[in-house]
C-alpha cells in the first residue's frame, strides 16, 4: 500500500478542496455545497471500498467538476472531467480520511461549530459542510477504513 500526502481547505461559503498527492500525480477534489456533496461522497466511497459497488459519480456543484470513481481490484480510478487519476484504494481512502480528520480537529481547536443538525443550523452556520449528516457519514467511512487492510 502506498502512502499519499493529503490536506483539506475550506472557506466560509462551504466550499471544500481535498488534495491527495502521490509521487506522480495530484488529485484535487473540489466542491461547492460541501454539506450536500460530502455525506454522499463518504457513503459512496464506503460502498466502493467494501466492494458493494464498482462505480459511482458525483457532481462538484459550484466547482463545475463532475467526478466518476471506479474500482478495479485494489485500484481506484477517478475521472475528473477529462482528467484521470489512479491510486491504491486503501491509500487513497486513508489519505482522504486523514485530511478530513485533521481539518475537523483544527476546527474544534478554533472553537468553530461543527456537527449541527438541520434544526440547530442558524444563518451564521448556513452551508457549513461539517454538519451532523457529514460527520455521521465520515464516522462510518472512518470505521471501515480503520478496520480493514488491503
Amino acid at each position: 500500500m502506498q502512502n499519499y500526502e493529503s490536506h483539506l481547505i475550506d472557506n466560509d461559503a462551504g466550499d471544500i478542496k481535498v488534495f491527495i498527492k502521490s509521487k506522480t500525480q495530484e488529485f484535487i477534489f473540489d466542491t461547492g455545497l460541501g454539506y450536500i456533496v460530502l455525506p454522499k461522497l463518504f457513503k459512496q466511497l464506503t460502498i466502493l471500498y467494501k466492494d458493494e459497488s464498482k462505480e459511482f459519480s458525483i457532481d462538484g456543484f459550484d466547482s463545475m467538476f463532475f467526478y466518476v470513481f471506479k474500482k478495479y481490484g485494489d485500484q481506484i480510478v477517478i475521472s475528473k472531467n477529462r482528467d484521470k487519476y489512479s491510486f491504491n484504494i486503501f491509500g487513497f481512502c486513508k489519505a482522504f480520511q486523514k485530511a478530513f480528520q485533521i481539518h475537523i480537529n483544527k476546527l474544534k481547536k478554533e472553537g468553530k461549530e461543527i456537527g449541527l443538525s438541520d434544526e440547530e443550523e442558524d444563518f451564521e452556520n448556513f452551508g457549513n459542510p461539517f454538519r451532523l449528516e457529514t460527520l455521521i457519514a465520515f464516522d462510518e467511512f472512518s470505521k471501515v477504513i480503520k478496520n480493514q487492510n488491503v
